[in-house]
């Protein structure tokens, strides 16, 4: 991490993670859109926050794929905020589970807003200990679909997700690797599901990235 990366402050509502005996799944298709590297010390998360969204909070939610463990936290923006990625402190008591969840087994998700509000379509993006590259994942609740496709707006061929091999896939069960090559700004995607040979309701959001 950077020495200079600037730190988003927690809201009012803090940091909140919890640990359940049984699995609780929400409704939400896309769970996590993130670049994840293991730990090699202490776990870090960061975001890219466009420059647009200054003076506003986003939501930053994490899961394990066996909807076990569940971790919100909302984040001010400042006012004068440039634009780029900053650091959301993430004081987890819970670094064990973390660190043994693996690339497919933990989503973070970034989202305009604060937790508890109605978050919409505007999404980010999630570094989990660092991290970088040209290429995310986006992980999905597929809802046992047979098959997965992700649209890129002004791509013709779509991404195929791939299904995730894990046990105990409760809270997400699909990976989808977006390169981002060529891509800037808010960015459509559609997210197309083939549920028993037929066409589920599509999914949209809006995907922000740095500008080039």
């Amino acid at each position: 991490m950077a020495q200079d990366e600037p730190a988003l402050e927690l809201g009012q509502d803090g940091f909140r993670e919890i640990v359940r005996p049984s699995a609780l799944i929400s409704g939400a298709i896309v769970t996590g859109v993130q670049v994840y590297a293991a730990a090699q010390d202490d776990i870090s998360m960061r975001g890219f926050v466009p420059r647009s969204w200054a003076g506003e909070s986003v939501c930053a939610s994490v899961l394990t794929i066996n909807g076990l463990y569940e971790a919100t936290a909302t984040y001010r923006i400042p006012a004068e905020w440039p634009g780029g990625i900053a650091l959301l402190p993430f004081p987890t008591v819970h670094a064990d589970i973390l660190s043994n969840a693996g690339s497919d087994g933990l989503s973070i998700r970034v989202s305009r807003n604060a937790c508890g509000a109605e978050l919409g379509r505007d999404m980010s993006f999630a570094l989990w200990n660092g991290g970088g590259g040209n290429r995310l994942t986006v992980l999905l609740n597929s809802f046992r679909a047979d098959a997965v496709y992700l649209y890129v707006a002004g791509r013709e061929t779509p991404v195929r997700c791939r299904m995730i091999d894990l046990p105990a896939r409760s809270a997400f069960d699909v990976a989808c690797d977006l390169s981002v090559d060529g891509l800037a700004g808010p960015t459509r995607i559609e997210i197309l599901r083939m549920v028993e040979r037929k066409v589920a309701p599509p999914t949209d959001f809006v995907l922000w990235l740095p500008q080039e």
